[in-house]
């Protein structure tokens, strides 16, 4: 079986492949529509990642995990009361969590660079405020 600590480090392991695959500042204004599809992807799978992490500490800790249409958000807000993230790294996992949403309920061809840039360019301070905030918890 294996270990909460074993499953954490497989998610952020991948969420650090992840984070080497995305290209770097400004780097959409050239993309095509294909590539920006992929810079969503990619940006798609770290939140997912974060939020997986979220829930393998949720079960460990035997909290309560949230149902209904707004489960995504509610997770992060339960995983700030249960201090298990702070509310300023859930603010910036929100951001992601709206492309998250737009990501799948859209079509490739609505994405733009002007929407991706600012996420690409925070991407660093997530992973480090969200990686700091769940180490050694």
């Amino acid at each position: 079986m294996t270990s909460f600590h074993q499953k954490i480090e497989v998610e952020l392991d991948n969420i650090k492949k992840t984070l080497k695959e995305l290209p770097g500042s400004h780097a959409c204004e050239r993309c095509s529509r294909l590539e920006l599809g992929g810079v969503g992807a990619l940006l798609h799978n770290i939140y997912n990642g974060i939020e997986q992490i979220l829930i393998y500490h949720m079960k460990y800790k035997k909290i309560s995990m949230p149902k209904g249409p707004s489960w995504h958000r509610d997770l992060i807000n339960i995983a700030v009361k249960n201090r298990i993230i702070e509310n300023s790294t859930a603010q910036i996992i929100k951001q992601y969590l709206a492309f998250r949403h737009f990501f799948i309920h859209s079509y490739v061809i609505h994405l733009e660079a002007e929407r991706l840039e600012p996420l690409l360019n925070d991407v660093d301070i997530l992973y480090n405020a969200f990686l700091y905030d769940i180490t050694d918890k």
